[in-house]
């Protein structure tokens, strides 16, 4: 790999080699060159740079077009321009191949219309802090399983504005045949800005997450609301990953091919201006058994609009249901989760013990007059209501007051299960 400079000359250097990369002597900070490599380029620190310092890359540009590694453990880039190719076939373009997270800035150029592929090991977390254009699709996989390992997950993140980005990102194991619960990789992403601009028609499939891998906000709260870029859970079982205090709300439109998975203590909220589709491509109106399924294993799920789990069939493992305060009576306010074609809309998994909590974001009660906003829990076919309205217990906001479950029949034949707080004479209807 040479250094060349911006008229193509190269320099005597090759910066890969002992005398410029390994001993830790860099070329010196703001050299006016440009950097080409047309090699696979390994691109450990210089010496002496430790985490969590910013190794600025001493160049204009630096370019690729072969196969980039980065360095091995923590580490902190800043390219001012990183530009990679791809040529005729699909190439592993990026690598980072073991522990330790890694954070890169500056503008990032995906040049040419085939997939890049960026591969990371085990237990590795990378965050592109990045500004990135291009028009190629991206793929993100794990390098290979680990048979001696329990659970081992990398994490990919955005959080730039990357609206020159108009491409299609995919979260995938590397090895396609691989479909492990505890091996798999996370995208965290913080809104719709990170995955790039809107596209000119609908993509149902502008993120596609693949079998066992995973969703994640990546800040405390992320929206994805851009309603050209669907995403696409394209596996038999697929993942949401909350952690403590973060919510993702999607309300961009998804499609399910199996079952949804939502893990960690946070919240993942649904419901946008459509409800969700089955079967992939064919962007199907009508559940299919196996095709639609929610799981709960942990933490909350809240709607932000009626559809937002329409046609599901919600199952709860563990964690329950979260409503927030409305400002209004109408929609999800009057109606909660509306799930009225699935015969079985709401269940508790096998094994699973005592009911299922509904906790209701109230505010401050001292505050409010005897007419409160009103919410609801859910609405569902009438003949499925008494074995849904057991299943839910309502946990109380403030001490003394106590909490129960009614349900109210509606004029178009469902029925609507209200959560119903009382406390000295006062009653509190939430539907």
């Amino acid at each position: 790999m040479q250094v060349v400079d911006n008229s193509g000359a190269a320099n005597a250097g090759k910066f890969h080699d002992a005398e410029t990369w390994s001993n830790g002597k860099t070329p010196a900070e703001n050299v006016g060159a440009d950097f080409y490599t047309d090699v696979g380029c390994y691109l450990p620190l210089p010496r002496g740079v430790a985490w969590p310092s910013v190794y600025h890359f001493p160049g204009r540009s630096f370019t690729v077009r072969k196969m980039l590694t980065f360095s091995a453990g923590k580490a902190c880039y800043h390219f001012d321009e990183l530009t990679l190719y791809t040529g005729k076939s699909n190439v592993q373009t990026v690598r980072a191949w073991v522990n330790g997270p890694q954070i890169f800035s500056g503008n990032l150029r995906l040049v040419g219309t085939n997939n890049y592929t960026f591969t990371f090991g085990n237990n590795t977390t990378q965050r592109w802090d990045s500004t990135i254009s291009g028009r190629c699709n991206v793929i993100l996989g794990i390098r290979r399983p680990d048979a001696g390992s329990n659970e081992l997950c990398s994490e990919f993140g955005l959080t730039g504005t990357n609206t020159n980005f108009t491409g299609k990102w995919t979260v995938q194991h590397n090895l396609a045949s691989i479909a492990n619960p505890t091996q798999f990789m996370i995208f965290a992403v913080c809104e719709s800005c990170n995955l790039g601009r809107p596209f000119p028609t609908f993509q149902y499939d502008a993120l596609t997450v693949k079998n066992w891998q995973a969703l994640k906000p990546g800040r405390e709260e992320s929206v994805l609301d851009d309603m050209s870029r669907g995403i696409d859970f394209a596996g038999a079982t697929t993942q949401v990953v909350t952690p403590e205090g973060r919510t993702l709300a999607l309300k961009c439109p998804i499609t399910l091919s199996g079952v949804l998975r939502k893990s960690g203590p946070g919240t993942l909220a649904l419901g946008g201006a459509v409800k969700p589709k089955f079967c992939g491509a064919a962007q199907s109106d009508t559940p299919l058994a196996g095709t639609n399924g929610l799981l709960v294993a942990e933490g909350w799920i809240t709607p932000l609009s009626t559809n937002g789990v329409d046609g599901l069939a919600v199952e709860f493992a563990g964690g329950g249901i979260r409503l927030e305060h409305q400002p209004s009576d109408a929609g999800v306010a009057a109606y909660g989760l509306w799930n009225t074609k699935w015969p079985v809309p709401f269940a508790r998994a096998e094994g699973m013990t005592g009911k299922v909590p509904v906790t209701v974001e109230m505010g401050d009660l001292t505050d409010m007059p005897a007419s409160v906003t009103r919410y609801a829990i859910c609405t569902v076919a009438a003949d499925k209501a008494d074995g849904v309205k057991g299943m839910f217990a309502v946990q109380t906001p403030f001490k003394g007051y106590v909490a129960s479950v009614e349900t109210r029949a509606n004029a178009d034949g469902t029925t609507t299960l209200l959560a119903v707080v009382k406390y000295g004479g006062l009653t509190i209807t939430i539907r």
